[in-house]
């Protein structure tokens, strides 16, 4: 219950100063101060109109927090005035500024330093902040959400390196990434959310993530087109509900050993209701190949399940079928054999049948395999080639005129419902 701090003016030196979930209507003045040498947090105090002074701080060497979320806590006040921290530099923690009732925000103008993660979630608060600071150092991620006053991320020119992942939310008026557009290499993931971005031609000197690539609700975008030098990710691949995106050209030079799953599938593309154009380089190489998670749906024709992106562009492929008439050709009523190995020769590549008995393997071209199946005793084999050697030639349809006709030993059952 807690109503009030008296102001501490010959206070000389100190640690954290937390104030949360208390009554207070006013905060304390350290006039004496210019350092606090541990954290500053200001979190969820119900009769708290207004932040203001402490201009002669000037580092903090912790945790910079103040949020104030309504959904956790019934507050008194209708909306919090901050006024305070013109001077302020150096923050050696995360700067986390999340309020969602937000009156006016003057202050960290001078902000240039911080050595953790940096967030600002506005909720669409009348500044914009931090658009006109020049930051030199971020040590960790950087999330700026709901800050319909910000028009550029100028703010970030001086930066030497995007340490972490960068998280843009909601930033309804930042049309343009130029700002950030010299960047080669972020330390995290990339997420865009609910962004008016047209084009992504901003990110073509991206070259690798240290984390996941996330873009949903960006419904300006008809491509992912100017991440081509995206050649590296250390997560997943989330494409979701983009209404107007029609292709994922663009994500196609990634490798896929470098996609796989952070708590959830490694690749998410859903609700993307134009998305028919899936199957680029990366993703077929990530669903076939290495067999990554996934979650796949309500796009269009095309890309709608996984079953429709077809890779076979990308290499050699062919079929494993039961020969159920033993006359050597695959009839339309004769169906593929799952599970069969099917080794490419010479560099001992091997691919299983799926359930449609369909193998194949990436290839460059020019690029010339060998491929012949291993199966076991109980099949015998009707067509004549025990394998195939063949040269891989973008665009020829021969890449995948390989069929292997198989009958079983001995009378043979299976059952299959689709």
């Amino acid at each position: 219950m807690l109503s009030s701090i008296p102001d501490m003016p010959r206070l000389e030196y100190l640690g954290d100063f937390i104030v949360e979930y208390s009554h207070v209507n006013d905060l304390p003045e350290f006039p004496l101060l210019n350092t606090i040498h541990g954290s500053f947090i200001i979190e969820e105090n119900i009769n708290l109109p207004i932040i203001r002074g402490y201009e002669n701080i000037e580092r903090v060497h912790g945790d910079l927090i103040i949020k104030y979320e309504p959904l956790e806590i019934i507050r008194r006040v209708e909306s919090l005035t901050f006024d305070a921290f013109h001077q302020l530099k150096y923050v050696g923690g995360q700067f986390d500024f999340r309020v969602r009732d937000l009156d006016t925000l003057d202050g960290f103008t001078a902000l240039d330093t911080v050595v953790g993660d940096f967030s600002v979630d506005g909720n669409n608060g009348y500044h914009n902040f931090p658009q006109d600071n020049q930051f030199k150092y971020i040590g960790g991620n950087i999330y700026l959400e709901d800050l319909s006053m910000m028009e550029n991320l100028d703010c970030f020119n001086d930066l030497e390196n995007i340490n972490g992942g960068m998280s843009l939310t909601d930033c309804a008026n930042v049309m343009s990434l130029s700002s950030i557009s010299h960047f080669t290499e972020y330390g995290g993931g990339l997420e865009l959310k609910e962004m008016n971005l047209s084009g992504l031609s901003d990110l073509a000197n991206l070259k690798k993530l240290g984390g996941s690539l996330s873009i949903s609700y960006c419904n300006l975008l008809t491509n992912l087109a100017g991440l081509e030098g995206l050649d590296s990710i250390d997560g997943r691949i989330y494409i979701f509900s983009n209404l107007n995106l029609e292709s994922l050209e663009g994500i196609q030079n990634i490798d896929p050993q470098t996609i796989h799953a952070v708590g959830k599938s490694a690749i998410q593309i859903e609700d993307n209701p134009r998305l028919m154009t899936c199957n680029v380089e990366s993703i077929c190489e990530a669903l076939r190949v290495l067999r990554r998670s996934y979650q796949i749906g309500n796009n269009a024709v095309g890309c709608d399940h996984i079953s429709q992106i077809e890779c076979k562009d990308f290499g050699l492929s062919g079929t494993v079928y039961f020969d159920s008439n033993q006359n050597k050709l695959k009839d339309t009523n004769e169906v593929g054999i799952p599970g069969i190995p099917v080794r490419f020769q010479p560099d001992d590549l091997l691919s299983i049948t799926n359930a449609q008995g369909e193998f194949f393997v990436f290839a460059d071209s020019g690029d010339v395999l060998t491929m012949t199946p291993e199966y076991s005793l109980a099949w015998q084999q009707t067509t004549d080639s025990v394998s195939y050697t063949s040269t891989f030639e973008e665009g020829s349809s021969g890449n995948e005129d390989h069929f292997f006709g198989f009958y079983p030993v001995a009378d043979w059952y299976d059952l299959s419902l689709g």
